[in-house]
Order: C-alpha cells, then sequence, then structure tokens
C-alpha cells in the first residue's frame, strides 16, 4: 500500500510506509470519516513517485479501495492525480456528471482511456457503499475493472486518441476534489487506500468484508 488515510484521529493521516503530509482547503471534519461539503472542501498530498503508475512509455499496475457516502453521486470526485494541464494529469477515481462510477486514465498527448459503471450509483446515495478500481497496467481499457461493495460490476470502456502510457508528472494527490473543473465531493470518505498492485477480485472483497458497515 502507498497510501492509507482512515480519517479516524481527528484529522487526515496517511498511514502508509510513505507517511504522506496530508492538507486540508475548506472547513472538512474528520472526526471519524472525511467530511466534505460539495463547494470546497478537500485534502491532498504533495506529489510522490509512488502515486505516478507510467512513465511516459509503459504503465504499472494499481488499485484503489474506499468507502464512501455520497450526499450526491454527482461528480464525487474521490481521488486523482489529475493537474489543471494536460501536462499535469495521470489518473482519476470518483463520479461523473451522470453518477458513473469512472477510472480515467491519461497521457500526455491527451489519449486517454475510461471505464465507467453501466448502472448509475444514484440509488445508493446516502448509504455507505465500497468502492474499488483496478488497473493492470496493461495500456488498455481491458486492464481495468471497477467493484462496488466487492463485487466486479458491469462497465463501458472508451478509448480517446492514442492512449500510450501515463507520465510520472508533478500533480498533487487529490481527495475530494477535481482541479481543472474545480467539482468536489459531497458526502463522506473513509479507509481510502491505493495500492501499488491490481488486486485481484478476491483482495477486493476481503478489503470490503474487512471494512463491512
Amino acid at each position: 500500500m502507498v497510501f492509507g488515510a482512515t480519517f479516524d484521529h481527528g484529522d487526515a493521516r496517511d498511514h502508509s510506509s510513505i507517511g504522506a503530509t496530508i492538507t486540508s482547503i475548506g472547513t472538512p471534519t474528520t472526526a471519524l470519516h472525511l467530511a466534505l461539503n460539495g463547494s470546497a472542501d478537500q485534502v491532498h498530498a504533495p506529489d510522490n513517485d509512488a502515486y505516478s503508475f507510467g512513465d511516459g512509455s509503459s504503465d504499472s499496475p494499481f488499485s484503489v479501495f474506499a468507502w464512501v457516502r455520497m450526499a450526491d453521486a454527482t461528480r464525487f470526485r474521490l481521488v486523482q492525480k489529475w493537474g489543471g494541464t494536460t501536462a499535469l494529469r495521470e489518473w482519476g477515481f470518483g463520479t461523473d456528471g451522470a453518477n458513473d462510477l469512472r477510472l480515467f486514465l491519461q497521457d500526455d498527448s491527451a489519449g486517454r482511456i475510461d471505464k465507467w459503471t453501466a448502472t448509475a450509483l444514484t440509488a445508493q446515495e446516502g448509504s455507505w457503499i465500497s468502492v474499488a478500481a483496478t488497473y493492470s497496467g496493461s495500456g488498455t481499457v481491458a486492464g481495468m475493472d471497477l467493484y462496488v461493495d466487492g463485487v466486479a460490476v458491469s462497465t463501458v470502456n472508451s478509448t480517446t486518441g492514442s492512449y500510450t502510457a501515463m507520465e510520472n508528472d508533478s500533480a498533487r494527490l487529490d481527495i475530494g476534489s477535481l482541479t481543472p473543473d474545480s467539482t468536489f465531493a459531497n458526502g463522506d470518505i473513509d479507509s481510502l487506500q491505493i495500492f501499488d498492485r491490481k488486486l485481484a477480485a478476491t483482495g477486493v472483497a476481503i478489503l470490503h468484508q474487512q471494512g463491512r458497515r
């Protein structure tokens, strides 16, 4: 694990071996989880090579897992390394304008691959659910999988341009916001974990069961 935050100590801490310093913007609360207001609240960690999973020529595997309780499933920006310019964009995970859960990767030529859930998460608003995205490092959308409550879900694939690989860029790790369009997560996040490997389906299911609410 290269990043792990439970938000259960009254502040935001990274409990991985990296121990990143996490900075808050706005007034998010961290009583037992990260609570975000959907308009300005966010936290971020500084750029670290451990959060980049490409070198411009090829990608490496990674996975993201978290518990979320979305007050609004529209553009719930969970976590991303996605700066304000094309040259700072690598990957992101959260929901889009249609309330679909989405993993998206981009290279510096704006080639992009996306995978999103075939069913919107609107019905899950107000309830705690676990969400996960895994990527094999293959450079193809076929290497991406999405999970809700520990179970792989039906997905839709999209490719824009000619995707090669993510770069190792200098954007910070944003939690709760997407910088380019100033959109924010409205709701709660807990047990956010990033791994430098593709979790198997059994691994995602175990994480879900261990944190089951």
